[in-house]
């Protein structure tokens, strides 16, 4: 169990993080949610704004959270979950093919899919 968890929005990253729900880089100058807790240990990560919107959102409908809790870059091995992600969160799905994790690297997308524009 968490002892304690807490995040907070930055309007402009400082350096370069890896964005902890789809594992590409948040860019120095980018909108980022900040997370810090103890779990195990302590931990600080970043994320997208995006991305972070994303992963709550699909916490709370599936109620998987603390030591359950999925990450984007988690949902690869679940097409539900990514086609939920594609139609839900465009951003946050696009992020995550960008990757080229998972079944990404083979991915063909359908003649319907226009990639959004990065913020």
């Amino acid at each position: 169990m968490s002892d304690f968890y807490s995040e907070r929005r930055v309007k402009r990253t400082r350096r370069p993080h890896q964005c902890r729900e789809c594992m590409t880089e948040v860019a120095v100058g980018s909108p980022a949610i900040v997370s810090t807790g103890r779990y195990d240990g302590f931990f600080t990560y970043h994320s997208h704004v995006e991305c972070s919107e994303a992963g709550r959102v699909h916490a709370e409908g599936s109620g998987l959270w603390g030591e359950d809790y999925m990450f984007l870059v988690d949902l690869l091995d679940y097409t539900e979950a990514l086609s939920w992600l594609m139609e839900r969160h465009p951003v946050a799905f696009e992020r995550l093919r960008l990757s080229g994790r998972g079944p990404f690297r083979h991915w063909t997308p359908p003649p319907t899919y226009v990639p959004p524009k990065l913020p």
